[in-house]
């Protein structure tokens, strides 16, 4: 997978916050960050966002991967098969005969 440019990232402890774009090698740095427990948001369209915890006490790098977004492509054509139904009935009974053919249908499960 590559490297993401333009993610937005940001660093926030409640009363600071760091942010920025990653640049086109997917990297983002933050200068003079006060040492501490930072919520990482990362966002990128496509991608799921990310929400994270970082402690900083020292220079460091962090790696993260963000994962695409599944697409999903609609169906061009689609089949359902329906189990047989078999029905018989007296025409000549002189009773109205009626098939609830949807009550087989709901018992029916698409997989």
């Amino acid at each position: 997978m590559g490297l993401l440019e333009n993610a937005l990232v940001v660093l926030f402890d409640g009363k600071r916050a760091y942010h920025g774009y990653t640049d086109s090698s997917g990297q983002i740095t933050f200068s003079n960050v006060v040492a501490g427990t930072y919520q990482v948001v990362i966002v990128k369209n496509g991608y799921k966002h990310y929400l994270g915890t970082i402690t900083v006490d020292e220079d460091k790098t962090v790696d993260i991967t963000l994962s695409p977004i599944p697409v999903y492509k609609p169906y061009e054509e689609i089949t359902i098969e329906l189990p047989s139904i078999s029905y018989e009935s007296n025409v000549f009974s002189g009773e109205e005969q009626t098939l609830n053919l949807l009550s087989y249908i709901y018992e029916y499960e698409v997989s």
